[in-house]
C-alpha cells in the first residue's frame, strides 16, 4: 500500500505540480533575449550566452551536479524516514536540472 501512495505522490508531483520553467525566466522573441518580460541588450544577452556555456565546461559545476544527484538520491533511497523527506530529495534533483536546463538554454541561443 506504502508503494502504491508513493507511486500515485511521485506522478502527481511530476505531472501536475506547477512549477518553475524556463519561459518563467527568459525567453527569445524577434531574435532578442528577454529576463523577467525586460529586454536584454544585444551586448549582454552575448555575454550571458558565453557565461553559460563556460560555466556548462567547468569542472567545479560538473562536481557540483554529480554529488548533488549523488546525495539527492542517498537521501531519497537510503535515508528517507518520511515522505516529505522524499519530496525533498525530489526537489534537489527538480532544482538541478531546471538550472543545468537554463544553462543549456541560454548557451544555445541565437541572437
Amino acid at each position: 500500500m506504502k508503494r502504491l501512495k508513493m507511486t500515485i505522490l511521485t506522478y502527481l508531483v511530476k505531472n501536475l505540480f506547477v512549477g518553475l520553467t524556463i519561459d518563467d525566466v527568459f525567453s527569445i522573441r524577434a531574435g532578442y533575449l528577454y529576463i523577467a518580460n525586460e529586454k536584454v541588450s544585444e551586448e549582454v544577452a552575448k555575454e550571458y550566452k558565453n557565461q553559460a556555456n563556460d560555466i556548462q565546461n567547468l569542472e567545479v559545476w560538473k562536481m557540483v551536479q554529480k554529488q548533488t544527484t549523488f546525495m539527492a538520491n542517498q537521501r531519497m533511497f537510503e535515508k528517507a524516514k518520511t515522505t516529505d523527506d522524499l519530496f525533498f530529495g525530489k526537489a534537489c534533483l527538480y532544482n538541478l536540472s531546471l538550472v543545468s536546463e537554463y544553462l543549456s538554454s541560454l548557451a544555445k541561443i541565437k541572437l
